[in-house]
């Protein structure tokens, strides 16, 4: 697992058990202005994923000539070296 989904899990118990806030900081806040604040805020929910091999279907809007890349993590969070993915151009 990606440490900063770790972090997002943790926040999210917190809050379920304990109800703090999972507002983060303003970004022109200076605390907004760390670096967790400001990645946290990067990631866009809910995240696809598949487990156990099962295939993965994503549509990607917008995409014109990037590049996609897939990684794998372990039980431990160890991520396995990113693959580019082919992606097929769609019919109109």
């Amino acid at each position: 697992m990606d440490p900063f989904l770790a972090v997002q899990k943790i926040r999210r118990a917190m809050s379920d058990r304990w109800g703090s806030s999972m507002e983060l900081p303003d970004a022109g806040n200076w605390r907004g202005k760390y670096y967790l604040p400001w990645k946290l805020r990067q990631i866009h929910y809910p995240i696809p994923h598949t487990e156990d091999l099962e295939p993965l279907t994503l549509r990607i809007d917008g995409l014109g000539s990037k590049r996609v890349y897939v990684s794998a993590a372990t039980w431990y969070g160890e991520e396995s070296p990113l693959a580019a993915v082919q992606v097929p151009a769609l019919e109109g």
